[in-house]
């Protein structure tokens, strides 16, 4: 009897320690990836967490870009993966930076072969697939309509698509014209290629951050440091001081208010 007691409280024991967190953590993504590259992006590294905090992580992707942001300002969850020009503004929302990309990219404006990217005005009254309108390709969208004098409404913006589904839209010939990420379309056959037209819209030099709360666990902190390298998008490296402003962090920390302040 004394035995079983013994290893009654042994396993007990055991069983405190291979969870060792009162709830998961989370991983916060936004609407920009489908859930098939989600789990092939994020998947290894959140093992990696459970396994140097022996806590269970997830994966938590937001249905769109309005919802991720909410949860940010809130600050429900523990890491949360944004793109650059988000990070300088939320950091007044108690959130700061813990690794970067590393990796340069761009955003390209594909159009049909019949459209000119060169000339805006090919696409009043076209549709347009874009991530959000909380991006900041939708930001440069609107910059460069307005300075040849088109408005929005001149032209049909279909918001909350993934980067997966903007490329496949304009492909398909589902819609006019979209914004794609070139770590899609660069890696595309050339023979579709081909078949549309495209500008470079923007050059992302910093194209996102994996920010946490200010007051993060210690654990949490160093199994992040440890298991970087687990991320299967682009590369990334630690960065543990304040957001530089970019293009566009001031129009992004406008639309941060109108949310805070919308019922």
């Amino acid at each position: 009897m004394a035995q079983l007691r013994y290893l009654i409280l042994l396993l007990s024991i055991y069983a405190m320690n291979v969870y060792s967190c009162e709830s998961p953590y989370e991983l916060k993504i936004g609407g920009f990836s489908n859930s098939a590259s989600v789990v092939s992006f994020w998947s290894d590294f959140t093992k990696s967490i459970s396994s140097h905090t022996l806590c269970p992580t997830n994966i938590v992707p937001a249905p769109n870009s309005e919802a991720h942001i909410l949860s940010m300002m809130k600050l429900d969850g523990d890491m949360f993966f944004v793109p650059g020009y988000y990070a300088a503004p939320l950091k007044k929302y108690g959130l700061k930076p813990i690794l970067k990309i590393s990796t340069p990219t761009k955003s390209y404006l594909v159009t049909r072969k019949e459209l000119d990217p060169t000339d805006v005005s090919t696409l009043i009254g076209k549709k347009i697939s874009i991530v959000s309108k909380y991006s900041n390709i939708y930001f440069a969208m609107i910059e460069l309509l307005t300075a040849k004098g088109i408005s929005e409404d001149q032209v049909n913006f279909i918001f909350d698509q993934s980067l997966e589904s903007n490329a496949m839209n304009i492909i398909k010939g589902d819609t006019d014209a979209a914004v794609v990420f070139s770590m899609i379309f660069d890696n595309l056959p050339d023979i579709i290629k081909q078949k549309v037209n495209h500008i470079t819209l923007m050059d992302h030099k910093t194209t996102g951050y994996l920010l946490i709360k200010e007051d993060a666990p210690i654990n949490l902190v160093k199994a992040i440091k440890a298991s970087f390298d687990k991320i299967n998008i682009l590369k990334w490296e630690i960065f543990e001081k304040d957001a530089p402003e970019t293009e566009f962090s001031d129009t992004f920390e406008s639309r941060l208010l109108h949310l805070k302040h919308t019922p």
